[in-house]
């Protein structure tokens, strides 16, 4: 097959099933690592689980991130179905973030964080300040940034919010819907 068609085959499949595609020969091996075939593959995941992924990331994103990111929700669904023997679900990933991004000494009380909301797909999170609400990428779940990871938000709107009820990203996962009181 013509490699492009064969790109497109493995786009139709499950990330997890692209994975094991790989085993079988040089050629799918070198298919299912195009870099392209899994932004692809991991913007058509985003939607089919309503994940806010904005597409400018992607191409800053290395391809075992990409396959990581795209096989995240089967890992996930898969953990959650085989808990430990105790019944308890163990935590698949840990994230340490930096105290200082909600303490701060130096914060007014304009900027007190009341509030902190996850985005689904967990590399998102809103916090919700009593005058603002930050965006802030917080990475990838199951990547580890290390610990000197500086985090400053990607979006800031200056304005005053009683509540915020809802983050989630649109049908086509390019935005975001973040419904608040105002």
């Amino acid at each position: 097959l013509p490699f492009d068609i064969l790109l497109h085959i493995l786009f139709l499949l499950k990330p997890r099933d692209i994975l094991v595609s790989r085993q079988t020969c040089s050629v799918m091996r070198d298919a299912s690592t195009n870099h392209s075939m899994w932004k692809n593959v991991l913007r058509r995941v985003c939607i089919e689980n309503s994940i806010f992924l904005p597409s400018d990331i992607l191409n800053y994103m290395p391809r075992l991130e990409l396959e990581q990111a795209a096989t995240g929700p089967s890992r996930f669904i898969s953990h959650v179905r085989n808990p430990s023997p105790e019944g308890i679900i163990e935590a698949y990933s840990k994230r340490q973030l930096s105290t200082s991004l909600v303490e701060n000494p130096h914060n007014t009380a304009d900027e007190e964080i009341l509030h902190l909301h996850l985005i689904p797909g967990g590399r998102f999170l809103i916090s919700h300040h009593v005058r603002q609400l930050r965006m802030w990428d917080i990475g990838t779940p199951g990547m580890n940034w290390g610990p000197t990871t500086v985090l400053s938000p990607l979006a800031t709107l200056n304005r005053y919010c009683k509540n915020v009820y809802v983050a989630h990203s649109t049908r086509d996962g390019e935005g975001l819907i973040i419904l608040a009181s105002t």
